[in-house]
């Protein structure tokens, strides 16, 4: 039987909130389907449960249900199950998935007289398509789906219904970690196992492959990275000379190495730039002797601006499932704490759990935050930096306002050319990292060991997520076993 180990603790199988957890996205993207898929190889949408067509300015979806697609237990899969999953959870307001909702808001999702599913949108959005993979569940969850922190912990469940190329056999918990297993009437791998222990490495040595080692001979990359974003409706953070003293504060190269497998980037579209991260040599005394004639003073080492000393806040998001990175987040931490106290800033930081950390970033309730942003298969980020999206509860948790950033938004959304696109991606990374509504940190390596037992399957330099591993696993083989 094939067998992957995950590192984490397994909390459940929910696709709505896949991104939360690496063996969710991985069981989800084998026990469930979207109108369409992404190939991470050509970068193309495929048909998956619908054929599509887009209108020439990119307001109006239109998706035809393919012929003969049926759940698991053997019941068609309908329009309802597609209207119900968009309109009834999704965009509900008991759904607890607050940035997935957000892709959706002003969105018009009905059915036409022609059977055709219309997604229409109120300006132009070239990247829409990206939002269409999410998974469709049969209209008779609804209820399920819309419970908070709900998710798949046993086999045989009533929501057990699925539409994939797997279907979920046993669901195990042993001392010390899980065994899922998931079964394929279909392919030529019939089975796949999963074992998912954060405590238990020993169980590594049974498994034939592990895209989550840190052994980094063999490495992909996504196009995700961490940042500190900076609420620039913070007193003191709203000036941009502090922001700046702030980023020359911190040596990249420094923390990279006080870190495992990162690339240290200076923007958020690094995938596009030659040099990731520039060196900065800027000095200490140099750095403070610049807020000195920029308004700030220094009253024994401590900063002062407008007759008040300057503290800061800084929030982190506790890992309940994943202890390398809440350890990894200590390190930044400490390393922010050291460079900023070098510059008279005083800085507070607290942990939060992932609900309460998520209110205060879409609340805009923090001041500094380490947070970690995918931009998954598109590249765009309009909901992150556009003007429009500073209200409460929208993704612009920077509060960050800018004209010409908005135009670059609004064009890139507009221009279907690969050429014309990267050069705007080009021309937002420099505005964002003049203007600092966050300090871009770093991308990191992910290392994968596999054995020789799979035959026909191909491992890409990159992926949007790790689950894309899987896009061809209708060609695999497997050999001695």
């Amino acid at each position: 039987m094939y067998t992957e180990f995950i590192p984490e603790k397994f909390t459940g199988i929910n696709p709505f909130y896949e991104s939360y957890s690496k063996s969710n996205s991985d069981i989800s993207k084998l026990l469930y389907r979207g109108l369409i898929k992404i190939n991470p190889e050509t970068k193309e949408y495929e048909s998956d449960l619908a054929a599509f067509i887009v209108n020439d300015d990119s307001t109006e979806f239109k998706f035809m249900l393919n012929n003969d697609q049926y759940w698991s237990d053997g019941s068609p899969i309908t329009n309802n199950d597609i209207i119900t999953t968009y309109n009834e959870i999704i965009k509900s307001n008991n759904f607890n998935n607050q940035i997935l909702k957000s892709n959706f808001e002003g969105v018009k999702i009905y059915e036409n007289t022609n059977k055709e599913i219309i997604f229409k949108l109120e300006s132009p959005n070239n990247f829409f398509l990206a939002n269409l993979t999410l998974a469709i569940v049969p209209k008779s969850t609804k209820e399920s789906f819309l419970k908070q922190n709900f998710y798949i912990k046993e086999d045989n469940c009533e929501e057990c219904i699925f539409s994939g190329d797997f279907n979920l056999e046993k669901i195990i918990e042993k001392d010390n970690f899980h065994e899922i297993i998931l079964k394929s009437e279909e392919l030529k791998i019939k089975n796949i196992r999963f074992l998912i222990s954060n405590e238990n490495q020993e169980i590594t040595k049974e498994s034939n492959s592990n895209f989550y080692t840190t052994n980094t001979d063999q490495y992909y990359l996504l196009p995700k990275y961490t940042a500190l974003f900076i609420n620039q409706e913070n007193e003191f953070l709203r000036n941009i000379n502090l922001r700046r003293a702030i980023n020359n504060s911190i040596k990249k190269e420094e923390l990279g190495e006080k870190l495992f497998n990162k690339i240290m980037i200076d923007n958020p579209f690094f995938q596009y730039e030659e040099n990731k991260s520039a060196q900065n040599n800027t000095s200490i005394s140099e750095i403070k002797e610049t807020l000195e004639n920029k308004g700030f003073e220094y009253k024994e080492d401590i900063l002062f601006y407008n007759n008040k000393p300057v503290r800061i806040g800084l929030i982190i998001q506790n890992f309940e499932i994943n202890k390398e990175r809440n350890q990894e987040n200590q390190i930044i931490k400490d390393y922010l704490e050291e460079k900023l106290k070098s510059i008279g800033i005083q800085i507070v930081s607290y942990n939060y759990d992932k609900e309460t950390f998520q209110d205060l970033l879409l609340g805009k309730n923090y001041d500094l935050a380490l947070f970690g942003h995918d931009l998954g298969n598109n590249l765009d980020s309009y909901g992150f930096w556009h003007s429009s999206q500073t209200n409460p509860g929208s993704l612009n948790i920077s509060n960050y306002q800018n004209a010409l950033t908005d135009k670059l938004l609004e064009k890139l959304r507009k221009n279907s050319s690969s050429k014309n696109q990267i050069k705007l991606v080009k021309d937002l990374n420099r505005e964002l990292k003049n203007n600092l509504p966050a300090i871009f940190l770093f991308t990191e390596k992910k290392g994968f060991e596999v054995d020789n037992k799979i035959k026909n399957r191909k491992i890409l330099e990159s992926y949007y997520k790790p689950s894309d591993r899987f896009f061809d696993i209708n060609l695999w083989t497997i050999n001695n076993f």
